[in-house]
């Protein structure tokens, strides 16, 4: 079995949700996923991308025939940190289990960490559970430092109707 990284494209998109499929049930999301391909085809691939992402394809022989695998994906964007300069936010990197422990993870991390120096980004950021112990040292042993306490910041999130009902209220 071979590996390669590479860009994510419109096709793609289909195995791709399949991945963020199995990601939500790793991480034991009650609600799952409430985007469908379509609609992660068209907000990374419109006229205006919301994301980018790497995929880990296998090429695997069965019965003298080559088939091509998505295999894992690190999905991220691009943001901007007024202290900082321009940044990049790691959302999603993913593995599926039967091809973990064999690099794939470390060479989607770094294949995002290259799409960051090649934009000029000062930052790479990522967010891990703290029950995800495998995760945990594989960023340590890249040279992630876990800034949660030394920053003392917290994550906030607005959803569905609270985030309608903000948006329109009147501000004064």
């Amino acid at each position: 079995m071979s590996v390669v990284i590479r860009g994510a494209k419109r096709e793609d998109c289909a195995a791709i949700h399949g991945l963020i499929k199995e990601l939500t049930e790793f991480e034991k999301y009650p609600e799952g996923v409430k985007t469908t391909y379509e609609e992660l085809a068209s907000h990374g691939f419109g006229s205006r991308a919301f994301f980018y992402c790497k995929v880990a394809e296998t090429t695997e022989s069965n019965r003298g025939e080559t088939e091509k695998k998505i295999i894992g994906y690190g999905l991220y964007y691009f943001t901007y940190l007024t202290l900082e300069g321009p940044t990049v936010y790691l959302r999603d990197l993913y593995v599926a289990s039967a091809y973990r422990g064999k690099g794939t993870g470390t060479a989607l991390f770094r294949a995002v960490a290259k799409a960051a120096i090649e934009e000029k980004c000062a930052v790479m950021t990522w967010r891990v559970f703290d029950w995800n112990k495998p995760a945990i040292e594989l960023y340590q042993k890249l040279g992630g430092s876990d800034i949660t306490k030394e920053e003392q910041l917290r994550t906030f999130c607005m959803k569905g109707d609270t985030l309608q009902k903000v948006a329109s209220e009147s501000a004064f």
